[in-house]
């Protein structure tokens, strides 16, 4: 897993969609949507985020519920789009 990365978009979560609640329950593993941590209005604000912070493009066709699953897949579909040739 790409770390970095992932503690990075956990933070963004945290302090932007959460505004600092249930930091301390939130793992790179927790069930990101079945919780409703993040839906359609955040989801575009993380994608904003990975944009800024690490020039990675996601395309919207992969932002589905299997790559928005947890912080540690949503880390998987960043990686294998910052390894993409552009």
């Amino acid at each position: 897993m790409w770390t970095e990365a992932a503690q990075d978009v956990k933070s963004y979560i945290v302090e932007h969609i959460l505004d600092g609640r249930d930091a301390d329950e939130l793992t790179f593993d927790s069930p990101l949507l079945e919780w409703g941590v993040i839906d359609s209005l955040t989801i575009v604000d993380l994608v904003d985020f990975v944009k800024t912070r690490f020039s990675i493009q996601l395309p919207a066709s992969e932002l589905n519920p299997v790559n928005l699953q947890t912080i540690h897949s949503f880390t998987e579909l960043m990686q294998r789009f910052r390894e993409t040739p552009r």
